[in-house]
């Protein structure tokens, strides 16, 4: 699937979930490369 057949509303709204549900440790720990995994999981 290319990434360019998500919406960037889609992409915001699932960034903001996985901020939200992520502790907060991960979010210096991984940084960006975490909403890209988040991204796979949702859209397999």
């Amino acid at each position: 699937m290319p990434r360019d057949a998500l919406k960037p509303e889609v992409l915001e709204h699932y960034l903001r979930l996985a901020q939200e549900v992520a502790p907060p440790t991960s979010k210096g720990k991984r940084g960006r490369p975490r909403r890209y995994s988040h991204a796979r999981k949702v859209f397999p």
